[in-house]
């Protein structure tokens, strides 16, 4: 259950922090490309392409061709083609009313002309060619040419980015002349600080692998002013100017690179540091309450008895931390026969034993002796209240609802099978029945004070995991407001919150109870116990052969998980001992192995 609470609020916050997929129709921008070439007299002629990428049903697409003044110079495009690129070629488009399949139709606006190119798609992608020149972009001054030109523009009321933009541009180099990068020839590109400027041949590059809704993309060149030869001179020097202002704006750019790594870097690992401080003082806050239990006095290798009269369920809740086994309940059912309460029975006949095993002997059955003589539990708490819900489980839960005639008489009886009958058939009432036993030696368990609770360092714990998880979440949306790369932040969230969540919970996820001196002492005495149940047969020391104590002791090896060990060397050590009728604990042992297995499945 504190596993399932963790990974629902996990799951819970999750939900809330990823958006839905939306389920009506979209497209992307996954690639755009401008093939261009300058000519002499400072005009640019423009392929651009771009591939969009569909899902659902659209009729077409709007296409901008900017237009107006830009950075003193008039921007007024000459359209020369449309078409769709195919696996086949071009498939050129003509100009006709809008709407109508195949054609586009061209609108003027103040400050751009709009395309409206009708080509209905469907769950596919489509790449749309669009050619035309810009007459006279470039400008010719007295000591350099300049090419100036913002071939994205910023459109903050688009919802789709584009992705992997490309934009070359052929220089007119006249024949016996090279570009020589930095020299006679220097680009700049003026966007996104992840941009890429390059250089091929008589060619330069831009490259940007994304350019969002607000951002834009500018590229500037110098070239020698002679290969602008057909274009009219302008009076002044530019050159000087355009490199100042370049150099300021790099240092500008530089310091928002700065900034950006900053952000991709910074805020996941912010976020990855929130993280693992939550999950090192996870683990600090679990050694501390460990190491709040007290130290055992008693440090013998050996103990060579019980180490108390508490109910050898109540023993074995404490040996295992707090936790009921199996164990406990095969040793309830041993002290149950003892008493002379339940007595083991051969079914003749039976050849399926216990758990399916076949049994030569055939099966058995549990009886029970209501009128038994039960001794007095020398006030231990909870000794007899254990006894009895066990007892109770057996036939008013168990018997009632067993498919059985086997022969008792007017004796209340449960063969081996009916537990694992009982238990699908009437699965609720079994629950029901084997919870009250549990809670009578949990009862008992908390009487015998072996434990207190801790809540020392809870509150810290808890409010440092909800800083921890307040202050991810603030972190995680400035990373997404400042544009940071979204997988490291979605990695260093998950992180960071499931560190600040394990450390709010540390006290749920470690120890909550401290054992008390007495609760040492018992549980030292019982390794100890443990300890010599192995290894007696081996000690240079006199066996024990009182069968009323070697009774008790293999309850205690069952209950300490090494009763089949203890067996093997009595068979060889006191072979004697387990032929004594007497010695019920291992008539009971040998016989119903196994039995308790069915009330913890």
């Amino acid at each position: 259950m504190k596993h399932l609470r963790i990974v629902i609020l996990l799951s819970f916050v999750f939900a809330i922090l990823t958006p839905c997929s939306a389920l009506a129709r979209s497209y992307d921008v996954s690639s755009v490309s401008f093939d261009t070439t300058l000519e002499e007299d400072g005009s640019l002629s423009v392929t651009e392409q771009r591939e969009y990428r569909f899902s659902g049903a659209y009729n077409g697409i709007y296409w901008d061709l900017p237009r107006g003044q830009y950075e003193g110079r008039k921007i007024d495009p000459d359209l020369g083609s449309v078409a769709i690129v195919t696996d086949n070629g071009l498939v050129t488009l003509t100009k006709g009313p809008s709407g109508e399949q195949g054609t586009f139709d061209l609108d003027s606006q103040p400050d751009h002309y709009r395309l409206t190119i009708a080509w209905p798609a469907e769950d596919e992608t489509v790449t749309f060619q669009v050619s035309y020149r810009l007459p006279q972009l470039a400008t010719r001054w007295s000591d350099v040419g300049e090419l100036y030109w913002q071939y994205v523009k910023a459109d903050p009321d688009s919802d789709v980015a584009w992705q992997n933009v490309k934009a070359r541009v052929k220089l007119p180099v006249p024949d016996g002349e090279a570009v020589e990068p930095g020299k006679n020839v220097q680009a700049w590109a003026h966007g996104p600080a992840d941009g890429v400027v390059s250089f091929d041949g008589d060619s330069v590059e831009f490259f940007s692998p994304a350019v969002g809704t607000r951002d834009f993309l500018e590229m500037r060149v110098t070239l020698p002013q002679e290969w602008l030869a057909e274009a009219s001179q302008q009076g002044q020097a530019r050159l000087d100017t355009i490199v100042g202002e370049e150099h300021k704006w790099v240092a500008e750019a530089n310091a928002k690179r700065r900034a950006a790594r900053l952000t991709s870097w910074g805020i996941p690992g912010a976020m990855v540091a929130i993280g693992a401080a939550g999950f090192a003082m996870t683990g600090i806050q679990k050694r501390r309450s460990k190491q709040k239990d007290v130290k055992a006095q008693f440090d013998d290798t050996y103990f060579r008895d019980v180490p108390s009269k508490d109910h050898p369920a109540v023993l074995g809740m404490l040996y295992h931390n707090g936790q009921l086994t199996e164990e406990e309940f095969t040793a309830t059912l041993m002290c149950l026969t003892d008493q002379g309460r339940l007595t083991l029975e051969p079914m003749p006949g039976e050849k399926t034993g216990l758990l399916g095993k076949s049994k030569g002997e055939g099966a058995w059955r549990l009886v029970g002796n209501e009128n038994a003589f039960i001794k007095p539990a020398d006030d231990v708490a909870g000794v007899r209240e254990i006894d009895d819900a066990a007892y109770n489980f057996l036939f008013d839960v168990i018997a009632p609802k067993a498919a059985h005639s086997d022969g008792a008489g007017s004796r209340p009886s449960v063969l081996t099978s009916d537990f694992e009958q009982v238990a699908h058939s009437a699965a609720s009432d079994y629950y029901d029945g084997y919870q009250g036993w549990y809670s009578a030696v949990a009862q008992a368990y908390e009487q015998c004070q072996y434990r207190v609770y801790s809540a020392e360092g809870s509150d810290v714990s808890g409010l440092a995991g909800f800083a921890g998880i307040v202050l991810t979440l603030f972190i995680a949306g400035a990373g997404i407001l400042l544009n940071a790369p979204m997988l490291p932040v979605a990695l260093a969230l998950c992180f960071g919150f499931a560190g600040s969540v394990c450390l709010m919970l540390a006290d749920a996820s470690g120890p909550s109870y401290v054992l008390t001196q007495e609760g040492a002492e018992v549980k030292a005495k019982l390794e100890a116990l443990r300890r010599w149940l192995l290894d007696f047969t081996r000690l240079e020391e006199a066996i024990p052969t009182d069968v009323v104590l070697w009774n008790r002791l293999l309850v205690m090896a069952t209950v300490l998980g090494v009763a089949d060990k203890v067996i093997e060397q009595l068979k060889v050590a006191l072979p004697h001992l387990l032929l004594d009728q007497n010695f019920g604990a291992y008539s009971w042992y040998s016989d119903m192995q196994g039995i308790a297995r069915c009330p913890s499945t």
